[in-house]
């Protein structure tokens, strides 16, 4: 099975799915599938043998970076707290774009 963790296309989609759904897809066995084979677009056969490596490289990839189980919303508010801190608020941006 190849590796979320070689190909930048494969961990690409998992960091969509992350961000999607947060990390609960682990927790069920067979969901975690569902997710590996959109990820690697493996029939459901190959997805269903790989599943459980599939989700430890999935794990593994939460606690390398532990910010990927973060709400978005969290994550905003400490990018436009961060903003504020460099004197450039968000909205400061928001509305150079759109001028």
């Amino acid at each position: 099975m190849p590796s979320i963790f070689k190909n930048f296309s494969y961990l690409s989609r998992v960091l969509h799915v992350i961000s999607w759904l947060g990390n609960n897809f682990l927790n069920l066995t067979e969901f975690t599938s569902v997710v590996a084979r959109f990820v690697f677009g493996y029939d459901s056969q190959h997805a269903m043998e790989d599943g459980s490596t599939f989700a430890a490289e999935s794990a593994s990839l939460l606690q390398l970076v532990p910010g990927l189980s973060e709400s978005s919303q969290d994550e905003f508010k400490q990018f436009h707290d961060f903003t504020l801190e460099c004197g450039h608020p968000m909205a400061t941006i928001h509305q150079l774009n759109n001028s």
